[in-house]
């Protein structure tokens, strides 16, 4: 699909914490990263680890995710025009995952 990346990196700031960029919908820790086995979440805009119950990661380590990105483009804005709205929240809710908190 077009609003996906794989192996996309999220880095930890200099206190520890990863932001997660507003405009995604769904993210999922890479297969082959050494997060795949820990339960991460996006909590108040910020990576969460539920495991170890921080928000803290190493600042040297890069965590990567495959990501489903909330994205408008021209190519979508013609689509919207040649049908409804109704079809953009279809497409939303299909890519939309609950986050488990």
């Amino acid at each position: 699909m077009w609003n996906r990346e794989s192996h996309y990196p999220l880095t930890p700031d200099s206190n520890g914490n990863i932001h997660v960029p507003l405009n995604v919908l769904r993210m999922d820790v890479y297969e082959d990263d050494i997060y795949r086995t820990s339960d991460l979440v996006k909590r108040e805009g910020q990576l969460y680890d539920k495991l170890n119950h921080t928000y803290k990661f190493p600042v040297d380590k890069s965590i990567y995710f495959d990501v489903v990105w909330f994205l408008i483009t021209k190519t979508s804005l013609l689509y919207l025009n040649g049908t409804s709205l109704f079809a953009l929240v279809v497409v939303l809710l299909l890519s939309w995952s609950p986050t488990h908190n």
